[in-house]
């Protein structure tokens, strides 16, 4: 196409004077964005990157620039397999009451190996429950204290729950 003054001559292509790639050299097209959705959904379930490579068509070395290179890339696997694990934990979630209620009736079985391995099966949930909700408040508190931290809040109160165990989290 001929420059008929109306056109800027620059290239979008071509580097900068800084030399860094344009902002359409860095943003996927829609192909590369559908195969890195396909590459980071595979990569998330747990595939390798060869496995990924391969259902995908999308070459090895590429996918593994993406993961040196591209941080959103990255972004997309986390948020894809948190996704995946919020997707089983509510699967699980649904059938938490039903496994309670087996448990509940092996608790009264004539065999005292089956009681003693529901027991321990109860305890051992309720135990890692217990710990799953204490950690899930202390990344709130830490996430409460980095929001404030970040909205200029310096001096904000901030309770410090990193030594302390038990009823102390509450």
């Amino acid at each position: 196409m001929a420059d008929d003054g109306n056109i800027p001559a620059d290239d979008d292509n071509e580097p900068d004077a800084s030399g860094d790639k344009t902002a359409r050299d860095r943003m996927p097209d829609d192909r590369t964005a559908r195969r890195q959705e396909a590459v980071a959904l595979l990569l998330a379930g747990g595939s390798s990157v060869r496995a990924a490579a391969r259902r995908t068509r999308v070459g090895e070395r590429t996918i593994h620039r993406w993961l040196r290179e591209d941080r959103a890339f990255c972004d997309l696997i986390f948020t894809t397999r948190n996704r995946l694990f919020e997707r089983a934990l509510a699967r699980l979630s649904r059938l938490g009451g039903k496994a309670a209620r087996v448990l509940g009736k092996l608790l009264d079985d004539a065999d005292p190996r089956i009681r003693l391995g529901a027991a321990k099966a109860i305890l051992d949930s309720g135990k890692t429950l217990s710990e799953f909700f204490g950690l899930v408040k202390r990344v709130e508190a830490l996430e409460a204290g980095q929001r404030a931290w970040d909205q200029g809040l310096v001096g904000a109160e901030s309770k410090d729950t990193s030594e302390a165990t038990g009823d102390a989290l509450c």
